[in-house]
């Protein structure tokens, strides 16, 4: 590319280091957000498994995620917030989902280490009810305070 005097072999070499800057700082975020997973992960997660949308005020207050292992297998968990409007309709869209079934609340209701470490201090008492997936790891629980919704998605 050094024609005429057009690109210089100092101009090149600043090239060729914003390239390689460059490539290794996407080598980070890929990185980062494959431990790490966006925001955006966890509510697409949750609309594919649920084929609801989430209200555009959907607030992601904790999140955790597996790396996947060598088969691909991971779990993930989130709690959202919503406003209470917003709770009430994301409710009655999950209660009329046909591959969806409520599930009364046990020890093992809850078994993803990633959604335990979430959701420390909240016990039965403050959990209203529970929808899981009839075919398939996806567990939606929303709590008595109206607002509060939290998921976990193990998949295998």
């Amino acid at each position: 590319m050094i024609y005429a005097d057009k690109l210089t072999i100092a101009t090149s070499k600043k090239i060729n280091i914003g390239y390689i800057i460059l490539l290794i700082g996407y080598s980070f975020f890929s990185t980062y957000t494959a431990i790490y997973p966006l925001d955006s992960f966890y509510k697409e997660e949750f609309e594919f498994y649920t084929e609801v949308k989430l209200p555009s005020k959907t607030k992601i207050l904790k999140k955790d995620a597996s790396y996947p292992d060598i088969h691909g297998d991971y779990a993930s968990a989130a709690v959202i917030k919503l406003g209470k409007d917003d709770f009430r309709k994301l409710k009655e869209s999950i209660m009329q989902l046909v591959h969806f079934e409520i599930e009364e609340y046990n020890q093992n209701t809850f078994v993803s280490g990633e959604l335990k470490s979430l959701i420390k201090g909240v016990d039965q008492a403050d959990i209203e009810s529970i929808y899981k997936m009839k075919a398939g790891w996806f567990k939606i629980a929303f709590l008595m305070d109206g607002e509060t919704v939290f998921f976990e998605n193990r998949n295998t």
